[in-house]
């Protein structure tokens, strides 16, 4: 909405230049869009790039921990060692569908195992090198774990920030309203292009104000028939039944997508059964399509 305001005066100078006070309260608009602008691509980065680098972290550790299994199955089938065998023989299905914890125990587990045996498995394709890339793997997994729960409070923050920079947007318009209507006899069409652009545009029927993928976690594969759950965050529209305004379910591509959603604040809710539920929260700003990718994991 604020962008299409924003065009709207750059292309009518001639009468904004002489109202009184219009340039003051327009630099003070133009500050708090770039504010929002700021905000929202704060509130959008975790998906994109503290996602991405965990599920990449992930993939590597699965990689080396399967290959330090089979290596370390060999050993032990050669040395009929029953016992190690036992510890360190794990399916590659096993590993991926391994919890975070679970992986990070498993290569623990394999490291150590390795280590005790280092100068005998050097045939067998483990060494030093290989030890030290696998014990990086760990560590590197270890450390992004934490940083998507970072990344959830500073998405927390700015979409709290969002709802404050609304509140003094609009504040900011309806002094700018006051302003226009003084001219609105002068330049009736340029008063009713003003009303026009006020309203919120997501009512345009090729405008897509989300999208949404839902994969599996950890293999990625699109899931069909999840249920998302949309609430606002504006309590005059949420009332106390706390029901959802509105319901979609995935296709067979893990997909949906929803027109026509107003400038404000929503909570997703997405779930599917044997499957662990997730709550995210977003904002629609100035018309811009919203785009999440959401990661499932079984029960």
């Amino acid at each position: 909405m604020y962008q299409l305001v924003r065009e709207y005066f750059e292309g009518h100078p001639e009468i904004t230049e002489a109202l009184p006070g219009f340039e003051l309260k327009y630099s003070d608009l133009k500050r708090k869009m770039s504010e929002i602008e700021k905000n929202f691509e704060i509130q959008m980065f975790d998906k994109t790039g503290i996602t991405e680098e965990k599920r990449n972290l992930r993939n590597k550790l699965i990689t080396l921990t399967f290959r330090h299994s089979q290596r370390l199955k060999a050993f032990a089938m050669l040395m009929k060692d029953d016992t190690l065998l036992e510890e360190v023989k794990f399916s590659n299905s096993f590993v991926e569908k391994a919890p975070e914890t679970g992986l990070i125990d498993l290569a623990g587990l394999l490291h150590v195992r390795s280590e005790e045996n280092l100068e005998s498995l050097n045939g067998y394709g483990i060494s030093r090198e290989s030890q030290d890339e696998l014990l990086n793997a760990i560590n590197g997994f270890k450390a992004a774990l934490g940083r998507p729960r970072l990344g959830k409070i500073e998405k927390g923050m700015a979409g709290e920030k969002l709802e404050i920079l609304f509140d003094e947007a609009t504040s900011i318009l309806a002094c700018i309203d006051a302003l226009i209507n003084m001219v609105s006899d002068d330049h009736p069409e340029f008063c009713s292009g003003y009303r026009t652009a006020r309203r919120i545009v997501n009512t345009r029927a090729e405008l897509v104000a989300l999208r949404a993928e839902v994969v599996t976690l950890p293999r990625g594969e699109p899931l069909e028939g999840v249920t998302f759950s949309f609430f606002s965050d504006n309590p005059l529209r949420t009332g106390r039944d706390l029901k959802p305004e509105i319901v979609k379910r995935t296709t067979k591509k893990g997909r949906i997508q929803i027109r026509n959603l107003a400038e404000e604040g929503y909570t997703v809710k997405v779930s599917r059964r044997h499957f662990k539920s997730k709550t995210i929260s977003f904002n629609i700003v100035n018309g811009r399509t919203v785009e999440l990718k959401v990661e499932l994991e079984e029960e």
